[in-house]
């Protein structure tokens, strides 16, 4: 897999701009992953960042962001129009705390799912914001906000537009 962040407190930067910019993966793409043993081990990576601006397009075969326990402050925004985020399995979204996904500015994301505060009760406060007309995150099954840790929230705002197949929100403790 791509793994962004995979030393224990690596902070690592991916920007991919530009309308003939392609980024074309295989394998899942992992934003925070740190630790040892390629982030099995209890500490994760932080403040890794993720940018797919200005009509870009990344195809992966799915994303973590924050993929490990104490994986945390990892981040990805999808901004302007055409830019795409593209992915032929999941989209999730904090193993960790404070992980963040922000898709604006007429960006588009898919995926087959998307599940936020995932695997443990320590994920929290992971927060995804989709705003502004013609954005988009459109999955083809279901979305889990709040599986595991409390306090995750998903804002859809200012025209923006969420699809999925069904809906869960607040599995966890705390939400």
């Amino acid at each position: 897999g791509v793994n962004l962040g995979v030393a224990t407190g690596s902070m690592s930067t991916v920007i991919v701009s530009g309308a003939s910019t392609v980024w074309t993966n295989n394998s899942v793409v992992r934003i925070g992953y740190g630790g040892l043993n390629f982030g099995n081990a209890a500490i994760g990576s932080r403040s890794n960042f993720l940018s797919i601006t200005g009509g870009a397009k990344v195809f992966d075969a799915g994303a973590a962001i924050g993929a490990v326990s104490n994986s945390d402050f990892n981040a990805v925004v999808v901004s302007d129009t055409n830019t795409l985020w593209a992915h032929t399995g999941a989209l999730n979204l904090g193993a960790g705390d404070h992980n963040s996904l922000v898709i604006s500015n007429g960006a588009r994301v898919t995926s087959t799912s998307g599940t936020m505060g995932i695997t443990n009760d320590e994920a929290s406060n992971n927060v995804v914001t989709v705003t502004g007309p013609g954005s988009s995150w459109a999955m083809t099954g279901g979305l889990i906000v709040g599986q595991q840790g409390g306090n995750c929230e998903m804002w859809i705002l200012n025209g923006a537009v969420v699809t999925n197949t069904t809906a869960v929100i607040g599995s966890g403790p705390g939400n």
